[in-house]
């Protein structure tokens, strides 16, 4: 927000340059952007309230990271406090092994065992990040589980190499 005003008062500087009208109509629309933006604020502020008070404790959220050659799971409370993570490299799982049905079996059951130790009845979260082929072997293997799963969400990033570069100059 502070970036706004800065370029509000740089456009006041050079008045002479810019009509009034043209200034009057980006002090309205550089108004609006910031109350749109409070608006915003306010309205996560209060998604977020309401998913503390109406959850109950029994609700996690699992994040699963792929890499080239490992997984990780870290398994998070909804205040945002890591309960548990585990890789296949931390069970001791060395090389292509990593990434295979078994060791993802493995490291599902050893975050659901402390999941049915502590709760009979779980709403979990699951995000997905990275490229990997056992992505949909990953998520058949959660539907198997006796827990409620309110949402799967994939937050791959995928480039797509920036804009086109200028035609280069002939000389």
């Amino acid at each position: 927000m502070r970036i706004i005003f800065l370029l509000f008062n740089f456009k006041i500087n050079f008045i002479n340059t810019w009509s009034l009208f043209e200034l009057k109509c980006n002090f309205i629309y550089l108004g609006y952007f910031i109350l749109k933006i409070k608006e915003i604020k306010e309205v996560k502020n209060n998604l977020k309230k309401n998913m503390l008070k109406n959850k109950s404790k029994n609700t996690y959220f699992i994040y699963i990271l792929f890499t080239f050659n490992n997984i990780f799971y870290i398994l998070l409370d909804l205040r945002g406090s890591i309960l548990l993570w585990t890789s296949s490299g931390r069970n001791k799982i060395k090389g292509l092994k990593k990434i295979t049905l078994n060791s993802i079996k493995m490291n599902l059951n050893e975050i659901f065992l402390y999941l049915l130790k502590n709760n009979k009845q779980v709403n979990l979260y699951v995000k997905l990040k990275g490229l990997n082929k056992f992505k949909k072997i990953l998520i058949n293997q959660l539907k198997q589980y006796p827990f409620n799963i309110l949402s799967i969400c994939d937050e791959t990033v995928v480039s797509h190499n920036g804009c086109k570069l200028k035609k280069s100059r002939k000389i």
